[in-house]
């Protein structure tokens, strides 16, 4: 499935927080619906980067930004804390990720009783 930047637009809120290998890590409905519609195969494996290695590495960050851009089949991933101070840039020289500019913010928050990293859309912000 093709899907936009725009198509992420209607995700709003989330009704689920969904766990990575992480445990300390979730993600929203809008993040799922993009891991699950953003390449041939999905794209759980941005999921993965931004667990294994994108978070881990960028200074412990309250807030961060994550940058995906897109073009050609190629990437480039940047983060920044959200003051346009980037931490880290990681280039993908093939994927099957969707074309365009893609954005998350991951941000402390609770799930329940828990304090975690939560990775959302803008529009879930």
């Amino acid at each position: 499935m093709n899907i936009t930047p725009n198509d992420l637009h209607e995700f709003t809120g989330t009704e689920n927080y969904f766990k990575t290998m992480d445990k300390s890590i979730v993600y929203t409905d809008g993040v799922q619906y993009f891991a699950r519609n953003a390449g041939d195969q999905g794209a759980y494996w941005l999921l993965d980067m931004m667990v294994f290695d994108l978070i881990p590495n960028s200074r412990n960050e309250e807030f961060l930004v994550v940058e995906v851009d897109v073009k050609n089949d190629q990437a480039i991933i940047r983060t920044q804390d959200g003051n346009n101070n980037y931490l880290l840039k990681r280039e993908i020289p093939y994927t099957d990720l969707a074309e365009g500019d893609w954005k998350f913010y991951v941000e402390n928050g609770m799930v329940g009783d828990n304090e975690v990293k939560v990775i959302l859309l803008p529009s879930e912000h």
